[in-house]
């Protein structure tokens, strides 16, 4: 008789069945797909362990997290990264935290410790225990010029401590407000400062989504917010650079919208998919999934597909035809949309509401300048009004630029240069570098000269500020 073979078990010590070709048990693999957005459950033993206890009494927020990350009932050590993650912070910023001075920030302490649901009475610092109301200010020693304001966030972190089994419709307002909130200064402030804003409501509400009940109505209303600050943080890391984090993100949102049975999130999901594409030099996949796109959803989102993924990414393939075609369907569809067809106005490039007729033109100038049709690129680029969005200035002018110098006039092209990058200097964006850095490649024949210089020297310091943003704040 052969001699017995030892079973196959999980580090849990659950014997692992003899169809799992893996090393975990189905619920240890459940719960290591969780960890990428969600800190596991643990019980009141995971604090009393003796480094858990020497952390804890070190008073030092980064030991305690090292300590946490390490701790041996999570059967191996969860990465820098995945924590990081649910603090809403950077890989870097986190090792800085372990390895640093010990943080003081008394809202930064509370929010880390109700995320790794550390207990009260372990802690060293006086949480907050549901709304707190101040002693109102004398109306004449208020100074309105020196207060700051609080963000949506500060309102969403505060009022959901007064939710504790599941969440109220009170607070999924204000996390829908943070949405609507981060739309509307994302041109302002760019994505290295709104996104870890984002990520802390998205992983609020991913904690929403995991814990308590939910009645099916505001269920599906938290599956699209959260599939919405997800698809923000894709949008985000493309204007960052992080094209392959951007397509992950968007494989998150999709998921989230599938479940919310939302067709025009979808649509305008594979929209950023193809932007990701776009900016990652892949102009095939860009083309394929903004066509894909259209199964979803309405005409209303049909617009960006059209101009802003089909109409681009054609123009990068030399296919004139298909631009042409896609540019006329999304004015076409422009015309039949009463709230954005008539406006001139740049509605915000990360925006899940349609289109307006200047943004479609922006996008469609865009489009015209791959296929060298320059009288078209000035014609569209006429017809904006680019006021309200620095982004816009710097991407259009650019186009312009790129317009002037296939007419073989560098001076102008170089001047319209130098005057785009500086609309956007102190909030740059990746897309703006990359779109710079085609019309200096396309200048090599007039190279050397003092307006090509200035220029460059401009382009070097927009680049050096879109990576030094990139790598301090970007989440991921």
């Amino acid at each position: 008789m052969g001699a017995s073979t030892e079973p196959r078990r999980c580090h849990c010590g659950t014997r692992l069945a003899s169809d799992n070709r893996g090393t975990l048990c189905q619920a240890c693999l459940k719960a290591a797909q969780n960890l990428a957005t969600t800190p596991p459950v643990v019980d009141s033993l995971f604090w009393r362990t003796s480094a858990m206890t020497e952390a804890l009494a070190s008073h030092d927020i980064g030991k305690v997290i090292r300590a946490y990350r390490t701790h041996g009932a999570h059967g191996r050590d969860i990465s820098q990264e995945i924590v990081a993650r649910w603090l809403g912070i950077t890989q870097p910023r986190l090792s800085a935290i372990e390895n640093g001075a010990p943080v003081n920030n008394l809202d930064r302490l509370t929010d880390w410790a109700e995320i790794l649901a550390i207990p009260d009475d372990l802690t060293w610092f006086a949480k907050p225990r549901g709304v707190q109301v101040a002693e109102p200010a004398s109306i004449e020693k208020y100074d309105f010029e020196q207060e700051s304001w609080e963000s949506t966030i500060d309102v969403l972190k505060r009022i959901s401590r007064l939710d504790q089994s599941s969440l109220s419709d009170n607070t999924l307002s204000v996390v829908e407000l943070v949405v609507d909130d981060v739309v509307g200064r994302y041109e302002l402030e760019g994505p290295f400062k709104l996104a870890a804003e984002t990520s802390i409501a998205q992983k609020f509400a991913y904690r929403a989504l995991a814990n308590g009940f939910q009645p099916e109505r505001r269920r599906v209303r938290l599956l699209q917010t959260t599939a919405k600050l997800t698809g923000l943080l894709a949008y985000m890391a493309v204007n960052a650079s992080k094209e392959k984090l951007a397509l992950a993100y968007c494989a998150e949102a999709t998921a989230l919208a599938d479940r919310a049975g939302d067709n025009d999130l979808r649509a305008w999901i594979r929209g950023t998919e193809s932007l990701a594409f776009y900016y990652g030099g892949d102009y095939l996949s860009a083309l394929d999934a903004a066509e894909d796109g259209t199964r979803y959803g309405s005409a209303s989102q049909h617009i960006r597909l059209a101009v802003n993924g089909v109409a681009r990414a054609a123009g990068k393939l030399g296919k004139r035809g298909v631009v042409e075609k896609a540019v006329d369907h999304a004015y076409t569809l422009l015309d039949r949309e009463e709230r954005a067809g008539a406006s001139a106005t740049l509605s915000p490039c990360i925006s899940f509401e349609p289109y307006t007729r200047g943004r479609a033109a922006a996008n469609a100038a865009t489009a015209y300048l791959s296929v060298g049709q320059v009288d078209l690129v000035e014609q569209y680029i006429n017809t904006v009004d680019t006021s309200g969005s620095s982004w816009s200035k710097t991407l259009m002018g650019l186009d312009a630029a790129a317009a002037a110098l296939s007419e073989k006039d560098a001076s102008k092209a170089m001047t319209l240069g130098v005057e785009a990058i500086s609309a956007s200097r102190e909030h740059p964006i990746a897309s703006a570098v990359k779109r710079g850095r085609e019309l200096l490649t396309a200048t090599r024949n007039v190279a050397g000269t003092q307006a090509v210089e200035a220029f460059e020297h401009e382009l070097d310091q927009l680049a050096r500020n879109a990576n030094r943003r990139r790598d301090a704040q970007l989440p991921g």
